[in-house]
């Protein structure tokens, strides 16, 4: 995905940091995969801002080894969450 990120315009300025565009791949289905370039489910699929992100998808999704998104959801703080409104 860096090839992706750049042609969009990413600034790279260092971890935990605002981005221009950041792609992570979090799940692919029920696919557990461990590689030196790609770990699925993402390791920070549990966040917050992607919980939520994908709760708007389907709250009933479930994560690999971790349970579905609606029961994650209810044990993270949303604070600092900001919801984006518009439509997709």
């Amino acid at each position: 995905m860096p090839g992706v990120e750049a042609a969009l315009g990413r600034d790279r300025k260092g971890e935990k940091l605002p981005r221009t565009v950041d792609v992570d791949l979090l799940l692919f289905g029920e696919e557990v995969l461990e590689g030196p370039y790609l770990v699925v489910p993402h390791p920070g699929v549990e966040r917050a801002f992607n919980l939520r992100g994908l709760a708007d998808l389907d709250a009933g999704l479930h994560i690999p080894g971790r349970g579905t998104v609606g029961e994650l959801l209810a044990h993270v703080s949303l604070e600092g969450v900001a919801e984006h409104g518009g439509e997709l």
